[in-house]
């Protein structure tokens, strides 16, 4: 029996994906530390005065990674897809090995892909040996829908009936051979293979292929035309589309911002600083427009049906609201296309 002494967080915003796992086995391969042991208003009961010293904490430390992460692998830069369906793109970069890749190559480790189970259990015991952890795909539950859906975990030991995860991680999932699909190993630590204006040239693909496919006019024309096309929906089909909208407005735009392994070195160039400005204006509007979406869904009655006229104003609100989220995106891949130009 082995166990590695593991103690970083994971994020409870989300399932345990590529990003959230990562993330923490980033933090072990770097030996973060944190302070745990801070003065704070909030831990007493009081109003938080946003001092700031939770920051420090492993899990303060272990959400930045997150958010940075996220963006790295380019998740934040994608749309729901209308009817809360999963886009071409967000196929492409969420949870793919292309975006596994793409985080070793940005923080400089070397890696070593297994898929064939016969060699599972060797690999991951050598290296749990070695004293590193071991970073795997799972099976997903498919009972359980995104973003709360469990795709990667980390392997931290092993005894002789099971393998063992991390304390962190609640609830406990049990690993075996069976619901493992893929183990990657972190090898070496090795010279950075792309920067942040590579990941600025991801994003850049990223929110062009949602511009090219109209993913917000697909929104607006589900909200369009009301007395032609919508009036005479009964309640739970109005439901469902305002819970579309509701789905729509996740918040991307936070984790983007505060993704600031990236944009506090950008930041360190003093030609970059207007294109950042604009961008940070847009991702804080975009955050204040998705919350009004949202409204839309959690603060009216959905017991009935209104009038005509109101039913047309909620649409029309949700028009207007869905414009100007459009709007803060291109604000902020204009932002993105104006640095990739001035750098080049």
């Amino acid at each position: 029996m082995k166990k590695i002494d593991f103690i970083y967080p994971f994020t409870g915003w989300i399932g345990l994906d590529l990003p959230n796992c990562f993330a923490s086995l980033h933090m072990f391969m770097q030996k973060i530390e944190g302070n745990d042991e801070y003065e704070c208003k909030a831990k007493n009961g009081q109003k938080c005065d946003g001092c700031g010293n939770c920051k420090n904490t492993l899990r303060g430390q272990h959400e930045r990674f997150w958010f940075t992460f996220d963006t790295v692998s380019g998740r934040t830069a994608t749309i729901t897809g209308w009817e809360n369906t999963n886009t071409d793109i967000f196929n492409e970069v969420y949870n793919t090995d292309d975006s596994l890749d793409f985080l070793m190559g940005y923080n400089g480790y070397s890696y070593e892909k297994y898929t064939d189970k016969s060699v599972f259990n060797k690999k991951i015991i050598e290296t749990i040996d070695k004293n590193t952890p071991v970073l795997v795909r799972t099976k997903i539950d498919e009972n359980i829908a995104y973003p709360q859906q469990n795709e990667f975990s980390i392997i931290i030991g092993y005894d002789d009936e099971k393998f063992i995860i991390p304390d962190t991680i609640n609830p406990k999932i049990e690993l075996n051979i069976e619901n493992i699909e893929q183990i990657y190993i972190i090898t070496d630590k090795i010279k950075q293979k792309y920067n942040n204006i590579d990941v600025l040239k991801r994003l850049k693909h990223i929110m062009e292929t949602n511009r090219k496919n109209g993913e917000w006019d697909k929104y607006i024309d589900a909200f369009s035309k009301y007395w032609d096309k919508s009036q005479n929906l009964d309640i739970e089909q109005l439901k469902q589309k305002f819970w579309f909208l509701h789905r729509g407005m996740i918040w991307n735009c936070h984790n983007f911002s505060e993704a600031s392994g990236i944009w506090d070195e950008l930041k360190k160039f003093e030609k970059f600083k207007p294109a950042l400005d604009r961008m940070f204006v847009a991702c804080d509007l975009s955050h204040t427009h998705q919350w009004q979406g949202m409204s839309l869904w959690t603060t009216r009655d959905w017991s009935k049906k209104f009038y005509n006229e109101v039913e047309w104003g909620m649409f029309e609100n949700a028009i207007q609201v869905l414009k100007l989220v459009k709007e803060d995106d291109e604000v902020i891949y204009q932002s993105i296309y104006e640095i990739l130009a001035i750098n080049n």
